[in-house]
């Protein structure tokens, strides 16, 4: 009877481990492309724009309208101002296309795990969280990231920078 007791306590025992395990690495394929570097301010005055991937995952999220990389502009100018036209809610968590903006804004770095670019909208309180973008560089180009929905999924919102020069981009009061 103790054998059989050793021998049952041993197979939970492994059942257990196996199943934590499997959770643990379920969770754990999320693609690690926050960029090594700290990027420094001046880097991100100019204009930015969709990229076709970024387009794709929003399609893939849910969303059905605002699906041309033109819809999406991000325009960072070096007075700590800023110009935003895209969703604040990429993963359409609030329904598709709900949370599509156009807006003023104003942008800061943040460091937190990894560095951000945080945005506050025109007319968001101050204690709202707005968009934010993590960074990554590919073929020696920075882009802003943020993931679109599930980190596991590997499906992002990304912007590409277009041009260093801020355009004269407003939106009235």
């Amino acid at each position: 009877q103790l054998q059989l007791d050793r021998e049952e306590s041993m197979r939970l025992q492994s059942i257990a481990i196996v199943g934590i395990v499997s959770v643990t690495l379920a969770c754990q394929w999320s693609e690690n492309r926050h960029l090594k570097r700290e990027v420094a301010p001046t880097e991100l005055v100019g204009a930015w724009s969709m990229t076709p991937f970024g387009i794709e995952s929003l399609r893939d999220a849910g969303h059905k309208t605002h699906l041309a990389p033109g819809d999406h502009r991000l325009v960072i100018r070096s007075d700590g101002t800023c110009f935003f036209q895209s969703f604040t809610d990429p993963s359409a968590s609030r329904g598709p296309d709900k949370s599509f903006v156009t807006s003023e804004c104003e942008w800061r770095l943040e460091r937190g795990s990894h560095q951000e670019l945080v945005l506050r909208l025109r007319g968001q309180p101050t204690t709202a969280l707005g968009p934010y973008f993590y960074f990554d560089e590919k073929d020696g180009r920075l882009l802003l990231w943020q993931y679109a929905g599930d980190p596991d999924a590997w499906k992002y919102v990304e912007f590409a920078k277009q041009t260093n020069e801020p355009q004269q981009v407003r939106v009235s009061s």
